[in-house]
């Protein structure tokens, strides 16, 4: 799982990432990468089974960011964070 730079070193707020959302994303990662991995790591620390994450779960956390402010292509970066889903539930 390839977890973006932003994330792997920052204790990042709520308005930080929004912030980084909106302003393009990083020199590594799109808007939508980042909204991805935000919506897939909230949906995983509320979750005590991976197998209980599914589209909804994402959808409900994106749907948290955008309500934040975020502007980024929602079908895009829910597929992304899927992908996510997908590998952690098959154990990547």
């Amino acid at each position: 799982m390839n977890i973006p730079a932003f994330f792997q070193n920052n204790i990042l707020t709520l308005e930080r990432i929004v912030e980084v959302i909106n302003d393009g994303g990083t020199s590594s990662s799109t808007p939508e990468e980042l909204a991805g991995y935000y919506a897939f790591d909230a949906a995983r620390e509320g979750s005590d089974n991976a197998g209980d994450i599914d589209s909804d779960t994402i959808e409900a956390h994106m749907d948290f960011l955008a309500e934040a402010g975020a502007r980024f292509n929602y079908a895009e970066a829910v597929a992304l964070s899927m992908v996510y889903v997908v590998e952690l539930q098959a154990g990547e």
